[in-house]
């Protein structure tokens, strides 16, 4: 992750939902296992990274989670301060 520098005037830091990209990583993990399929070729094969990202205020994001219309997932929060916390 990197540190988001600049959102608005103000300084800012990312917190990441950890458990949401282990459960993420686990899948693709056994995934791979189950396939026996190479790094390389589940690079080729698969988005390995996020995908999409929306950052949109708290009222927003509850709103498009519960309206169930597209597949999303709370992946972490932007709040005051500097760096990267993972909780």
């Amino acid at each position: 992750m990197r540190k988001v520098k600049r959102f608005g005037e103000e300084r800012t830091k990312t917190k990441n939902n950890v458990w949401t990209v282990l459960r993420w990583a686990l899948r693709m993990w056994a995934t791979q296992q189950a396939g026996r399929i190479e790094d390389a070729e589940m690079s080729r094969t698969f988005n390995m990274g996020i995908g999409m990202v929306l950052v949109v205020t708290e009222e927003a994001s509850r709103k498009i989670l519960e309206e169930g219309q597209h597949k999303a997932y709370r992946i972490g929060e932007v709040v005051c301060g500097e760096g990267v916390r993972y909780c």
